[in-house]
């Protein structure tokens, strides 16, 4: 009768003192209290008040039917006025009556998940209603059963169905634990957060203030979560669906990787980024060695791979390794994974679309930014032309745009800072792309995994040919993102195994089907240099002294610089150049390392890799300093013609524009050209310095003195020379000096018979005056030795003895029989070689110097080798002999 007059809360209340005072008094007596009558008497009143604390619960007094997401008991776990054994007693009492069990604790689930759906981050007791459905799940009877968690995975919305086209997003909303993994820094989930605090103004100091606070929230609210989660897995019979729900989960959002995917059809950053969280502390434990590689080959995978690109097979071999397995077993469906397996690669897939699309995010978002400003920039700094002009009220609803757009995105931009760039986040990344490495290196190294045999064999083990691709672009990309955002926290955490991973695949480039994989890792290793990012400097300390590096990553570098040639994308002209830089940047600080510069001159030596690597730069370098010089040319005359108001005045306003335009273009393509021919002549100059015999191999010698002597010519007396002068030349990177000195030196460099014998085959730029013009700017301008002056001055002589003596030759020599000539360049041959597919002769430097190129026939474009070449003996003899001939005639 008095609990149907009283509020359930007080009668619960009362009993709850009671059951509390029991502990107390057992307390307070000691030994007595196991002793009968007394321990009799505190079982019964337990006893008691457990039953009437279930009678309470379940509403047996109440006249009004009990509310099925409210409960009387979450009021005293949240405030914790509970005694601490009071759920595991509860709980043992009702567990052999499933339906006062579900009467009692059921709505005290959908309480816990009433309040955690009204609260935001920002609210002092966020916390408390996942912290009362931690000690629910947590209580674990006598027979290691978790009945809380049974009840939760048969709760009407743990794992919802029916979801429209936006089933990302509603699966994330409307599931159980969805509520507690909502929490979020991101204005589009919950503009709470951006509203409190950057709602007038945003600082950079703001942000550095308030985001260690609201990352340890963040951090404890997914502890919370994780052990919650943690219960059900852990619990036998509610394993399968705990890994069910985050495998939907996970599935429902895959869209997310997608360059543009609709963030409206799919859960938010911040709640990715919590889900993430929670995986990684699960995966804490896992070792590799229990993970079965087989798994995501297995029709027991939960995820989709089968469009996914793969590191050396196509996706057509994956099918068929898949189906093969599936044969394997004879139609029987494969064994039933462990857990660590399923819960590694369920995190790995959760890092891949769950973090890697807010990395980019994050930088469009910086990206856009920067447009923003600039636009903005323009418009102010043009204001006294316009703020008269019929467009000026246009102009100012544009800047006013301009600045409300800046605005929101600074704000969206400070929420990211918090949120993602969070350095026990990133730590966590950090320590799971560190497994994923270990993984790889294991298919590499089966026996020693974490200090592998390099070389490895030639063909990678299939089954690290049939991984996805993104495993590897996710882990090179969040690396390139940690360096230039959190160098610190890559400093700190990046492991050897992870290390050794990157310089492994490096050293073998051949093990990757997608060049711009390899270029990522590439770029790694660029970023980290000190001259990029001086805050990784023990990094790459730590990677120039790895085995790996000093032993094979400076050929393995120069061959994926030949290889790149070739990338099979669109941009593929242009991004060889970007990728070829970030080489260049490398192997220059290799060659300031004893080690390294030994490995580099033992590379030279060791056949046609080096001589394919010189070829490759020669072409580059060619075609950047042509392309400068020529863009330098046209700034030249457009600044010229602007500096005469007249003349540029007499022009029409098309004209004017249309040439405006093509100076803005040459300057934004001079500098980049000018940034990548600069690196690749300063290669050539501490290359030739240390190396000199390959760079005169008959094959390379004329081209690269035919590259010289254009420049020098360009550079010095041409008659291009004078038009190459640019206002203000250091906007574009322009030191005509620096780069005069450097051509000079690699002269000096490779001076004696053979490159004076180059330098005269060149009857195209080789010009005595020019390099007498050069001699005097060396004694002038350039301060160079009186010995390199010297051999400079004997190199261009000897050069010059020689083309006056083919001159001579030229005007005896009559009638070179025809096939005494090259197919090709019409010259009469040195060492003469049949094409085996085409049966035409050609002299073998010719040959040999397009084979480094274009490995086919020029004549039937048929796949030909240098070992294929067949030598014409008998002819070489005869143009011998009859070359014997024509000189005693001169002498005559």
């Amino acid at each position: 009768q008095l609990s149907c007059n009283l509020a359930p809360e007080k009668v619960l209340k009362f009993l709850l003192d009671i059951f509390k005072r029991s502990h107390e008094e057992e307390n307070s007596i000691g030994r007595r209290a196991s002793v009968a009558p007394v321990s009799e008497v505190i079982q019964i009143i337990r006893h008691q008040c457990l039953s009437y604390i279930s009678l309470v619960l379940e509403g047996a007094w109440q006249d009004t039917p009990q509310q099925h997401n409210y409960s009387p008991l979450y009021t005293a776990l949240a405030a914790e006025d509970s005694p601490s054994p009071l759920l595991p007693a509860l709980i043992d009492t009702l567990q052999d009556d499933p339906v006062r069990f579900a009467a009692v604790f059921k709505p005290l689930l959908s309480h816990c998940l009433l309040e955690m759906s009204k609260v935001k981050l920002t609210d002092e007791k966020c916390v408390q209603p996942l912290l009362v459905l931690r000690k629910l799940t947590e209580v674990r009877l006598t027979s290691g059963a978790r009945p809380i968690c049974d009840l939760l995975v048969g709760h009407g919305q743990w794992s919802p169905d029916g979801m429209g086209q936006s089933a990302g997003l509603q699966f994330a909303n409307t599931s159980f634990l969805g509520a507690f993994l909502s929490p979020s820094v991101f204005p589009e989930e919950d503009t709470g957060f951006v509203d409190k605090f950057f709602k007038e103004k945003v600082s950079a100091s703001q942000v550095k203030t308030i985001a260690p606070e609201y990352q340890k929230d963040l951090d404890f609210l997914r502890q919370q979560v994780h052990a919650v989660i943690h219960s059900v897995l852990v619990n036998s019979s509610t394993r399968e669906e705990g890994l069910n729900y985050i495998a939907k989960l996970l599935n429902s959002n895959s869209k997310r990787q997608q360059l543009q995917a609709n963030e409206r059809t799919n859960a938010g950053d911040g709640f990715m980024l919590n889900l993430l969280s929670v995986m990684q502390m699960l995966c804490t434990k896992v070792r590799m060695d229990k993970v079965d590689p087989n798994y995501i080959h297995s029709e027991r995978c939960r995820f989709e791979l089968t469009d996914e690109a793969r590191l050396k097979k196509s996706s057509q071999e994956a099918q068929e390794y898949c189906e093969a397995q599936a044969k394997a077993n004879n139609g029987s469906p494969s064994k039933e994974p462990n857990f660590p397996t399923e819960c590694w690669f369920l995190t790995l897939y959760a890092h891949h679309i769950g973090i890697q699309p807010i990395l980019r995010r994050y930088q469009r978002r910086l990206r856009h930014l920067r447009e923003l400003q600039n636009r903005l920039d323009e418009l102010e700094k043009s204001e006294p032309a316009w703020k008269n002009h019929p467009s000026a009220q246009r102009n100012r609803q544009i800047v006013k745009t301009l600045k409300h757009q800046i605005k929101k995105q600074s704000r969206s931009r400070a929420c990211a800072d918090i949120g993602l760039l969070d350095q026990t986040l990133f730590s966590r990344c950090m320590s799971f792309y560190s497994s994923a490495a270990e993984h790889m290196l294991r298919f590499l190294d089966p026996v020693t995994p974490l200090q592998p045999r390099v070389p490895f064999e030639q063909e990678p083990n299939p089954l690290f040919s049939l991984l996805p691709e993104w495993v590897v672009d996710d882990i090179a990309d969040f690396l390139l993102f940690g360096v230039q955002y959190m160098p610190w926290v890559v400093s700190q955490s990046l492991d050897d195994t992870l290390l050794t991973w990157l310089l492994a695949c490096l050293a073998h480039p051949q093990f990757f089907s997608n060049p711009y994989l390899v270029s990522k890792l590439v770029e790694v290793l660029f970023v980290v240099n000190p001259a990029v990012q001086e805050k990784t400097s023990v990094v790459y300390t730590r990677i120039m002294s790895h085995p790996i590096c000093e032993e094979f990553l400076p050929s393995a570098l120069m061959r994926f610089y030949t290889d790149v040639e070739q990338t099979g994308s669109s941009n593929e002209f242009y991004d060889k150049f970007t990728i070829r830089y970030h080489i260049s940047i490398i192997m220059k600080t290799m060659w300031e390392s004893a080690v390294h510069k030994m490995a580099i001159i033992t590379e030279s030596n060791n056949g046609k890799q080096f001589i394919r690597f010189i070829n490759m730069m020669m072409n580059d370098t060619t075609f950047l300093l042509d392309e400068s010089l020529s863009a330098l040319t046209r700034i030249h005359e457009v600044q010229e013609d602007m500096a005469d108001p007249a003349k540029w005045g007499a022009q029409n306003q098309e004209t004017r524009t249309s040439r405006h335009r093509q100076l803005t273009q040459d300057e934004r393509n001079c500098r980049s050209y000018l940034t990548l021919a600069r690196e690749t002549v300063d290669m050539f100059h501490y290359l030739t310095e240390g190396v000199q015999e390959p760079f005169l191999r008959p094959e390379l010698a004329d081209r690269l003195a035919a590259m010289l002597d254009a420049v020098l010519e360009q550079l010095t007396n041409g008659p291009k020379c004078r038009n190459l002068k640019v206002k203000n030349p250091e906007k574009y990177g322009w030191e005509p000096k620096w780069l005069l000195s450097h051509i000079i030196d690699i002269y000096v460099h490779l001076a004696g018979d053979k490159m004076a014998k180059a330098m005269a085959n060149d009857e195209r730029s080789f010009k005595i005056e020019t390099f007498q013009d050069a001699i005097k700017r060396m004694e002038s301008t350039l301060n160079s030795s009186q010995s390199d002056i010297q051999r400079f001055r004997e190199l261009a002589d000897d050069a010059n003895k020689l083309v006056v003596e083919r001159q001579k030759q030229e005007l005896s020599w009559e009638n070179v029989p025809e096939e005494f000539e090259d197919a090709v360049m019409g010259e009469i041959m040195d060492d003469p070689v049949i094409l085996p597919g085409s049966g035409k002769v050609m002299d073998r430097k010719h040959i040999i110097r397009h084979l480094l190129s274009t490995p086919n026939d020029p004549f039937n474009r048929q796949p030909l080798t240098e070992d294929k070449l067949i030598p014409a003996t008998d002819l070489k003899k005869k143009i011998q002999d009859w070359k014997k001939v024509q000189m005693e005639k001169m002498d005559k």
